[in-house]
């Protein structure tokens, strides 16, 4: 004896989300995306295996309509994880799947982001004090990773250090 399950999905006028992206953070990705505006969504689902060719029978994620991005948790690092997304309208309707990303999570090894290669891109410098003042000690591997809406910036530990302040600026200035 067997069973034959049929997916039936009714149309979605050929549109799809745009904007799907994703950014790499330790042990999980940041997947986002615009917001779908042909009509309002009552949800997002985002399907994801490791291998590339992600269909309607990958896992799954459900989101609700109001967000826009997704944490990804719980990943193995250095195994990249591909992404795809459909929207969720009333009837239920269902939008067609997006384009499919493919996201690495980072481990303890390549943390820091802004190296070669790995789509980031950070302009540095730690060697002040508040005061201008250059100082002999600074922390090492100052770098910076993106977020939808916010970044995460990492560094090495100084040792004796009991605090550390951050300041930033949001236009760059280029050495003379």
């Amino acid at each position: 004896m067997f069973m034959i399950f049929i997916l039936v999905s009714k149309g979605g006028n050929g549109q799809t989300v745009t904007g799907f992206s994703g950014a790499a953070s330790f042990e999980q990705n940041i997947l986002y995306w615009d917001k779908f505006t042909a009509s309002t969504p009552i949800g997002y689902e985002i399907y994801w295996q490791t291998s590339p060719g992600v269909t309607l029978s990958s896992n799954m994620i459900p989101s609700n309509g109001i967000n826009v991005s997704l944490v990804h948790t719980g990943l193995t690092p250095g195994v990249t994880y591909y992404y795809a997304i459909r929207v969720v309208m009333a009837g239920p309707q269902y939008s067609l799947l997006s384009n499919e990303i493919a996201v690495t999570p980072l481990s303890p090894n390549n943390l820091f982001a802004g190296g070669v290669g790995d789509g980031h891109n950070a302009h540095l410098t730690c060697n002040m004090d508040m005061n201008g003042n250059v100082i002999s000690v600074a922390p090492t591997g100052l770098s910076a990773a993106p977020a939808p809406g916010s970044n995460y910036i990492y560094w090495n530990f100084v040792p004796g250090a009991t605090s550390y302040t951050l300041q930033w600026q949001q236009t760059l200035i280029l050495p003379q």
